[in-house]
């Protein structure tokens, strides 16, 4: 469990300006996939990257970075990584105890809130 406040949006963007991120965002109602977000971000420039929250049998967490348009097999990625088990998808009340994060609004800016470095970050390699 979290012992300090989770960084919600507001924090994380200042935080961003602090260290000297420049940002832009782009308002839309929370997607559970990548042909839902599409019509929202297809206007930036950039790449639009999925994220998914996973975790293996012995329920260690992966946070997964892949290219908008990559076909991820999640028993490969388990394989590739020598995560036991497989990959499954985390549950959300995990993924909210973990990153202050619901399904439909995953991102790597979660993980500024895994004090405990309890989500292991994978990030494709044609990201």
């Amino acid at each position: 469990m979290m012992s300090t406040e989770l960084i919600e949006r507001n924090g994380l963007l200042t935080k961003l300006e602090e260290w000297g991120v420049k940002t832009n965002t782009v308002e839309h109602p929370e997607v559970f996939t990548v042909e839902q977000a599409l019509p929202h971000v297809s206007s930036l420039e950039g790449m639009f990257a999925k994220n998914l929250f996973l975790r293996d049998k012995k329920k260690k967490l992966y946070l997964f970075c892949a290219p908008h348009n990559a076909d991820v097999k999640l028993n490969d990625l388990s394989k590739l990584v020598g995560a036991p088990g497989g990959f499954r998808f985390a549950d959300e009340s995990v993924l909210y105890e973990k990153l202050g994060l619901r399904q439909g609004s995953v991102t790597i800016f979660g993980l500024i809130n895994d004090r405990s470095n309890d989500v292991k970050l994978i990030i494709d390699e044609n990201c």
